[in-house]
């Protein structure tokens, strides 16, 4: 059995100074998976998750009765966008309203409400996507669930009652990030969780598998 991880750098944060581990290596090691695929990039919004995750089980469907899917979700306020480099196809990002040329012709855009939108969007995208093919999957925010925006209350309950639960851990609760900011259990940059930051989430996360998948792992 192997986990497929997807995120942003709070998924992949080994190349940050001073942390060594990952929650998925962490999940693995602790759970006797025996491999772990990390798509999980610095910087990656929800539109890069989302396809690069699809993508994975597209081409490899195989994976889909052998994996747990982890996925770490990010902010909606960052839109991804693939780019040609040579040869190869890559992904870039950029944070809206904080790149006014990525912006200029959105002067009326009701940016809480359009985060919100994105996000539920991703998230019942590729929750579907798991299981119209049946394949074992737990979210959870990597960062602060949109839920702070301002935005129409009614709109967002609407759409999280139809976000799978429990398979989404925590979701009006704390992020990692949120986490790691209370315990001070920080990488020396401030803005990634330590070794000991990721040992702690993932506790929590191997608890919510087996709560999940209770007769499975």
């Amino acid at each position: 059995m192997h986990i497929y991880a997807n995120g942003c750098s709070m998924m992949n944060c080994t190349q940050v100074e001073g942390v060594t581990n990952t929650v998925c290596d962490l999940v693995r090691d602790h759970m006797g998976f025996d491999q772990v695929i990390n798509d999980a990039q610095a910087g990656s919004g929800m539109d890069r998750i989302v396809w690069s995750t699809q993508s994975h089980y597209i081409h490899h469907p195989q994976h889909c009765d052998t994996h747990l899917a982890i996925i770490q979700c990010t902010a909606p306020s960052r839109v991804d966008y693939p780019t040609t480099q040579g040869t190869h196809h890559r992904w870039d990002w950029g944070m809206l309203r904080q790149r006014p040329h990525m912006t200029q012709s959105m002067h009326n855009c009701a940016w809480d409400s359009w985060f919100v939108q994105r996000w539920y969007t991703a998230v019942i995208t590729l929750q579907d996507f798991f299981r119209v093919r049946g394949i074992r999957w737990v979210m959870y925010s990597g960062l602060a669930h949109p839920r702070y925006l301002e935005a129409d209350d009614h709109t967002w309950r609407a759409w999280q009652s139809q976000v799978a639960l429990p398979n989404y851990y925590n979701i009006e609760g704390e992020s990692h990030y949120d986490q790691v900011l209370r315990t001070g259990h920080t990488a020396p940059d401030g803005h990634h969780p330590s070794n000991q930051g990721n040992v702690e989430w993932s506790h929590e996360i191997v608890r919510h598998i087996v709560t999940v998948y209770p007769d499975q792992f």
